[in-house]
């Protein structure tokens, strides 16, 4: 792959998880306020979080599969090992912790009434409330690591 085109998947990738924390604080919002009114927006926030969620899945795993090696031979090389070290090998087990929160989601907002079921409503907004901190804390770590390969590169280290 050329330059364009690794920039372009690591972007989308970012976008996906952005998109994905959007979509938690939309389902949050709805199922806090769940009505009879609302319920469809309920179920719509629920497939756009799996939907997202997927996608930020799919494409950082092919970038994972594909082209972390070489940033991890870099920051491993650098002074700024301790970057892969902590945070990547935490996002890598916080996301598959993510994944299969958010695949629970729609067995709560789908199946149960939230406007009815209080008890349901109580789990979707806590575990949309824990996906998204942990999406927030996922996306901050890609941060950190993209920063960390950017500013070994620019040490000079290869």
């Amino acid at each position: 792959m050329n330059e364009f085109t690794n920039s372009l998947v690591m972007l989308s990738h970012a976008v996906f998880g952005v998109f994905a924390n959007l979509a938690l604080v939309w389902l949050y919002a709805e199922a806090l306020n769940a009505s009879k009114n609302n319920l469809k927006r309920v179920k719509l926030a629920t497939y756009h979080v799996v939907v997202w969620i997927t996608l930020t899945f799919v494409v950082g795993g092919f970038w994972y599969i594909g082209y972390y090696g070489y940033d991890k031979g870099i920051l491993l090389k650098s002074g700024l090992a301790n970057i892969h070290k902590f945070f990547t090998e935490t996002k890598e087990h916080i996301f598959f912790i993510v994944l299969i929160l958010s695949y629970y989601l729609p067995f709560i907002t789908l199946r149960h009434d939230l406007s009815q079921n209080e008890q349901a409503k109580k789990a979707a907004l806590v575990l949309t409330m824990v996906v998204g901190l942990l999406v927030f804390y996922v996306e901050g770590a890609g941060a950190i690591i993209a920063q960390g390969v950017k500013a070994a590169l620019m040490l000079g280290v290869r």
